[in-house]
């Protein structure tokens, strides 16, 4: 198993579920031997249990994934084809396996510092233990280049044989747009992720906006995009902004309007899967407590407003509340007859299942529907625009860093500090609590003459901010880790003030594949506060 900054341990899906699984995993005879390796910068509780954790340089796991299938294809000439497929994301890459050439191990290993046995002996486990399956996780389509990063990690299970070839490269279809367009939800449209980032990047470059009405929903974005201060001066300029949000947070302090709205706990929802999954699974999520304060979900809200008028020419309710809307989703999903049911029994074909019996597991979450794979990747000429970014990024200063922002598990994002709890414990592996930290290398802390627990000042190419230093060598050299989440200006008494929030210093910055908030890299300058 590897796992390409995909934190199984932590952040990402059911980290409970997925401790077990690992610990069972552990104990197997059968798999005893099997590696689990983590290949990314920072060495978290993931990288830490993992058999094997491989520190490369932020930004550049592609080389290493490039690096191994380059050896495969030396060692299997006749599955040269699969090459062709693994760099359709690359422009670049006229010739296909002669510019893998260029990414052997031994010239990756060279380039980032790294020892070359330790990749060498990562591709023998790749190929003696199969199968083998690599899983790219969410922390890559943070980055400028993450959509054509998480094709290189999945495009690799081609040659383990983690999944079958017709599936090893796939982009998400989003099933929950195809069932608002037959709603009537939506206009029908070409499945386009850029979506987020079209809208936005006029709104910070420009100080005259062409979007007349925002509405977010549960997107808190003067705090979880970067460049804070710009996205907040685009918010100013749009001439209504409503704010649907469980709290009162940064972005429902500049909004017009706020809504108040159920939380998951609270909620019916079909939960749409994350950027970057390969095939989509959706599962239906059920109310578990009855709502405690007086709020409504933001579909009852858009549906009393259809109800009212608010709506297009082709609009047609097909329910007049939340459950009801997801009960019609379940129904299209279940008469469409794509894909498999997957449940206690395992994994049928949806069409070989009973129509009602699928209907009453799914809405009873004791099922899941797993959709056929998805189309392959993005053409070439779509792709041109943003590729620039995969050459090798400058030499740093003396005395900079790459900074490497991360979802820290007590903090999500910090969706969650409005509770004194979630603040003691956000710090509690460091023993720190209510204020930030950023975890540098021995070898970088003694070249810049910091100590553990240090007040440390980082300058970032808009803003400086100020942390505690950690001293650990769960950290790639050259670089530096600190979490997303604090430093929140709004967010109630409990968060508000305290901490720091790094994406305070670069510039707003959106991929333009994905439309996924860029989170890093960021060059910083690092000296003692």
């Amino acid at each position: 198993l590897l796992l390409v900054g995909f934190e199984l341990l932590e952040v990402e899906g059911s980290p409970v579920t997925q401790m077990r699984a690992h610990g069972e995993r552990r104990e197997d005879p059968h798999l005893s031997d099997a590696p689990t390796v983590y290949l990314g910068p920072r060495g978290g509780p993931t990288a830490v249990k993992a058999d094997r954790w491989i520190p490369c340089q932020p930004g550049k796991e592609w080389e290493i994934l490039l690096g191994l299938a380059e050896a495969f294809s030396r060692e299997h000439p006749e599955r040269d084809y699969l090459m062709h497929e693994y760099v359709r994301w690359i422009p670049e890459a006229s010739d296909p396996v002669e510019f893998a050439r260029r990414y052997s191990l031994e010239n990756v290993a060279q380039r980032q510092g790294l020892e070359l046995d330790e990749l060498l002996a990562l591709r023998r486990a790749l190929v003696e233990f199969r199968p083998s399956v690599v899983l790219g996780g969410p922390s890559l389509l943070r980055r400028r280049t993450g959509g054509a990063e998480m094709r290189a990690a999945l495009a690799l299970n081609l040659w383990t044989g983690g999944f079958h070839e017709q599936s090893g490269i796939s982009w998400m279809r989003d099933p929950l747009w195809e069932i608002a367009s037959k709603c009537g939800l939506a206009a029908p449209r070409r499945n386009n992720p850029q979506t987020l980032a079209e809208m936005l990047k006029p709104l910070l470059e420009t100080k005259h906006s062409a979007v007349e009405v925002l509405i977010c929903m549960e997107a808190n974005l003067a705090h979880e995009l970067p460049g804070q201060d710009q996205v907040s001066r685009a918010l100013s300029h749009i001439p209504y902004v409503a704010s649907f949000s469980t709290h009162e947070d940064e972005t429902s302090k500049l909004a017009h309007l706020t809504l108040p709205s159920l939380c998951d706990l609270e909620s019916w929802d079909i939960p749409s899967p994350a950027w970057g999954v390969p095939d989509a699974a959706i599962q239906v999520q059920r109310p578990a407590v009855q709502p405690v304060v007086d709020g409504r979900s933001i579909e009852d809200t858009i549906l009393a407003l259809a109800a009212a008028g608010v709506r297009g020419s082709d609009f047609r309710a097909v329910a007049t509340d939340a459950e009801g809307l997801v009960k019609a989703g379940v129904q299209i999903i279940v008469k469409g007859g794509r894909g498999k049911l997957v449940d206690a029994e395992g994994e049928r074909p949806l069409r070989a299942v009973d129509p009602a019996a699928a209907s009453d597991a799914l809405l009873a979450g004791e099922a899941a529907w797993l959709d056929e794979p998805a189309p392959g990747p993005m053409t070439r000429d779509e792709r041109a625009a943003f590729t620039s970014a995969l050459s090798s990024p400058t030499d740093l200063a003396p005395k900079q860093v790459w900074l490497v922002t991360f979802d820290a598990p007590a903090i999500q994002s910090g969706r969650i500090l409005n509770r004194p709890m979630m603040m003691e414990l956000s710090g509690l592996w460091h023993g720190l609590a209510w204020e930030s930290w950023i975890e540098i290398h021995p070898e970088d802390a003694q070249q810049f003459d910091l100590a553990n627990g240090d007040r440390v000042s980082i300058r970032g190419p808009r803003a400086e901010i100020t942390a505690r230093t950690v001293v650990t060598s769960s950290i790639a050299r050259g670089c530096a880790a600190m979490p997303v989440g604090l430093g929140h200006r709004a967010l109630g008494s409990v968060a508000a003030g305290h901490g720091a929030n790094p994406l305070d210093l670069p510039h707003a910055a959106l991929d333009e594949e994905t439309g996924a908030p860029v989170w890093g890299p960021i060059p910083v300058f690092i000296a003692k506060a």
